[in-house]
């Protein structure tokens, strides 16, 4: 069964934590750039990373809502936050980078109100 959801149009800003190799660490790679807010099955690195949340693995979830990126376009003003020197080649790619579905951070070249906020770690590849 496929889950959507409908985020209302009153949406002003979206603030992101990011994956290393992505947007958000419940974005999916290949993503489509249309793809609306829906349910994700989380891979075990990403159940892994927040375990440290959860008294033991069996209580970390398995799915997660995620917001799609048709749906975070939608929003007037985009922030990102990112920090460390993991992130530095995604941030690379995303302000040099093809924009490309295999990708998903790359459309925010495409939005006109992106912020981005990051320490000198993260923006050492640029």
């Amino acid at each position: 069964m496929k889950h959507a959801f409908r985020i209302p149009a009153m949406l002003i800003c979206k603030y992101w934590g990011w994956a290393e190799w992505s947007i958000s660490a419940l974005t999916s790679r290949g993503l489509l750039f249309d793809s609306r807010t829906h349910v994700v099955e989380l891979d075990e690195s990403t159940r892994e990373a927040n375990a440290r949340f959860f008294t033991s693995m069996d209580d970390v979830p398995k799915k997660a809502l995620t917001m799609g990126i048709g749906t975070i376009m939608e929003s007037r003003q985009i922030m990102l936050l990112v920090s460390g020197e993991k992130k530095a080649e995604a941030v690379k790619r995303l302000v040099n980078g093809e924009v490309t579905e295999e990708f998903p951070a790359s459309v925010l070249q495409k939005h006109e109100n992106v912020i981005l906020i990051a320490d000198e770690e993260a923006l050492s590849k640029l």
